[in-house]
């Protein structure tokens, strides 16, 4: 990648940073941007949803600069609306997983997972 990137500029001299958590961006308001895998949605790491869902977020935005840049249409939207429909699930589900594990309720870790 040094290779690569080798004269590259930063677009942002102040990058995002965020702990490993389960959250959503919503990235809409920047113009021409669109983020994708864990920058648009990240998953707590015990549910080991995060490669699947990058993967399909990248195909799912790869249509999505496709219609933009041939004007077909504007779907920055609807692409924002995917992965709120998609991060809702996931919690429904997570809840629900989560609600089954009996044996440690009372263990922080998952007082946390249980009480969020």
């Amino acid at each position: 990648m040094k290779k690569l990137l080798n004269g590259a500029k930063a677009l942002s001299e102040k990058p995002w940073v965020r702990n490993a958590q389960t959250r959503i961006s919503d990235a809409t308001s920047i113009d021409r941007f669109i983020a994708i895998g864990d920058a648009a949605v990240s998953f707590d790491p015990i549910s080991s949803m995060g490669i699947g869902f990058t993967i399909s977020s990248a195909c799912h935005a790869a249509r999505h600069i496709k219609n933009e840049l041939s004007q077909k249409a504007t779907t920055t939207a609807i692409f924002q609306q995917d992965l709120m429909d998609n991060f809702s699930q996931y919690i429904q589900l997570r809840k629900r997983v989560y609600q089954q594990e009996k044996r440690w309720a009372s263990s922080t870790f998952w007082k946390r997972r249980n009480h969020s």
